[in-house]
């Protein structure tokens, strides 16, 4: 399955999935993690290995086509991610050592949350004598 054509042939069926989606949604498709597995495909040890990942790649994009014209929104999205290319991400941690990588966005979202941590944890190791009122 993963001879070059294969490879070729998903590699063009990703492209046609992504051109057919308006600009406003392909955030939605995870194309840069897609190319990257179809890229380090053949690095894959194993012939059974590479086809369940071809199969997963393929079952994402036969389950976007279906459902992007009727309902696409994160919750979906993360939802065809987590059940069809996150299995794939592991395989590809532990064979390849991919690394996954946080969106700048979220780093935005946790800042704060960390923030408010730091600030805690600083506030409860100061000495109580610190704390005694001050004569007026």
């Amino acid at each position: 399955m993963t001879n070059d054509i294969a490879i070729d042939q998903i590699n063009q069926r990703m492209e046609a999935v992504f051109a057919e989606i308006p600009k406003k949604y392909q955030r939605f498709f995870h194309r840069r993690s897609l190319n990257n597995f179809m890229y380090y495909l053949p690095r894959i040890k194993g012939r059974t290995e590479q086809q369940e990942i071809a199969a997963a790649i393929t079952a994402y994009l036969d389950e976007f086509e279906i459902v992007f014209p009727l309902e696409l929104n994160i919750a979906v999205a993360a939802d065809l991610f987590n059940r069809h290319l996150y299995p794939v991400a592991r395989k590809f941690e532990w064979r390849c050592g991919f690394v996954p990588i946080v969106p700048l966005r979220a780093c935005w979202v946790l800042f704060p949350q960390l923030a408010a941590v730091f600030c805690l944890v600083f506030l409860l190791t100061i000495p109580a004598s610190t704390f005694y009122c001050l004569p007026l």
